[in-house]
């Protein structure tokens, strides 16, 4: 799993780098306790040193928990004796008890926010999100297939070939002995419940046109949902007793071209449903969920899988005979059919937002995005300053170009595999 780090970790790392970051405090006194809703009091404040009256003022308050979560207001005015800050703009909300965290920066922290934001992207592809997307299929015939939108153009690395698992032969697979594939009936699927506001029906593979709402083999299931509604399509474990404390996975692939609408899920007996991933609405994807059965009673719901590990997923076949044409990848030979494509590129890092959203960057690469914004924050000061004030930010951003050029923390991308040549008596792709 990718690490990731939060925008709430990020932001006092930039405060402290600019010499903006004043530091992190908690409310002794409620919000709305002492009858003002532009009112915060933390004595925590005096605690430190700061008991100057108006030593704060021209700051600029960020909460951070509470009613008031990632407001952020200027300080007007404050009062060392109390710890007591007096802010500008609308009402807070009032809080019911004290304790709600704050942190004091000397810059608008949500013009920092935007910096981290902009540097992400100028730092491309210096800093990147490794994208693995597998929502393509191969049709026959077809050779040209849109770029995923979550890779920047041009930087598709490695494209594989990954063949389906089948569900009815595989040795691990605890619904074996039911219907898994929907292959027992051509006018009904066993062994297969839904919910209220779900309708299943039998979907027949077709040829000319080819049906592509068929993934592998003869049909797959058909499900209608009511607009706003929702609804479950399951299928029981037998004997599920026989897997207590076991870890199980399921897996299914699942066509839908609307995202976040089809999740899969893994039930005990009666307990709240666990839930996966959700569909991104992309075509056909391979959505997984896992569980541990604990205190069993009488059914497992959904679940593919029991034991250690995680769903497997087939061994991959690299292509190389493949290019990058403007918004597509180019097949340049024809590739076996029902195929699902895992398309490996370098995405953009995420924008960031809320104190709680988080960007896919390990900590010890944080330090070159800080650095990034640290420049880009200066750069976009440069000309809002006085004339005498210009040369000492002239000096911060060749200090922090100079930081961002030495590759410290870059990131390597994936390595090139397109256009080479296989080798003799093999296909334009082998097993990797």
């Amino acid at each position: 799993m990718a690490t990731t780090t939060a925008l709430s970790a990020i932001l006092p790392q930039l405060g402290r780098r600019i010499g903006s970051y004043i530091g992190s405090f908690s409310t002794t006194t409620a919000i709305g306790g002492t009858g003002s809703l532009t009112v915060v009091i933390s004595t925590e404040l005096r605690d430190i040193g700061f008991t100057d009256d108006d030593v704060l003022n021209d700051s600029f308050l960020k909460i951070t928990s509470g009613n008031n979560l990632n407001e952020v207001r200027l300080i007007s005015d404050y009062t060392g004796s109390s710890g007591t800050i007096t802010l500008t703009g609308t009402d807070l909300t009032g809080d019911s008890s004290t304790g709600t965290t704050f942190e004091i920066y000397r810059y608008d922290p949500d013009q920092l926010r935007d910096s981290l934001n902009d540097a992400a992207r100028q730092a491309f592809p210096a800093l990147f999100k490794r994208v693995d997307d597998r929502t393509h299929t191969v049709a026959p015939g077809q050779a040209r297939y849109a770029r995923p939108s979550t890779i920047e153009p041009g930087y598709i690395r490695q494209v594989y070939l990954v063949p389906k698992i089948e569900s009815k032969t595989y040795s691990e697979n605890i619904l074996k002995d039911q219907n898994c594939d929907f292959e027992e009936s051509s006018s009904a699927l066993t062994d297969w419940s839904d919910s209220a506001n779900i309708t299943d029906a039998v979907e027949a593979d077709t040829t000319t046109p080819n049906n592509f709402m068929v993934y592998r083999g003869d049909q797959s299931a058909k499900l209608t949902c009511a607009a706003t509604s929702t609804g479950t399509f399951t299928i029981s474990v037998t004997d599920p007793t026989n897997y207590e404390s076991e870890e199980l996975n399921f897996s299914i692939w699942v066509y839908s071209k609307y995202a976040s609408l089809v999740s899969p899920i893994i039930q005990i007996d009666s307990d709240t449903a666990t839930s996966g991933t959700a569909h991104s609405g992309g075509g056909w994807e391979r959505l997984t969920v896992s569980a541990t059965a604990s205190n069993i009673g009488s059914t497992i719901k959904a679940g593919l899988t029991s034991g250690p590990s995680e769903v497997p997923i087939a061994y991959e076949a690299i292509v190389f005979d493949w290019s990058e044409e403007g918004d597509n990848l180019v097949f340049n030979t024809q590739q076996p059919s029902h195929y699902n494509l895992h398309i490996v590129g370098c995405g953009a890092l995420e924008t960031l937002t809320a104190g709680a959203d988080t960007i896919t960057l390990e900590p010890h690469r944080v330090n070159l995005l800080v650095d990034y914004a640290a420049l880009t924050f200066f750069e976009g000061e440069l000309d809002q300053t006085s004339a005498e004030d210009q040369n000492a930010i002239l000096r911060q951003i060749t200090h922090y170009r100079n930081k961002t050029q030495n590759g410290r923390g870059e990131m390597v991308a994936p390595t090139l595999k397109k256009n080479l040549l296989p080798a003799a008596g093999s296909t334009s792709y082998g097993i990797y």
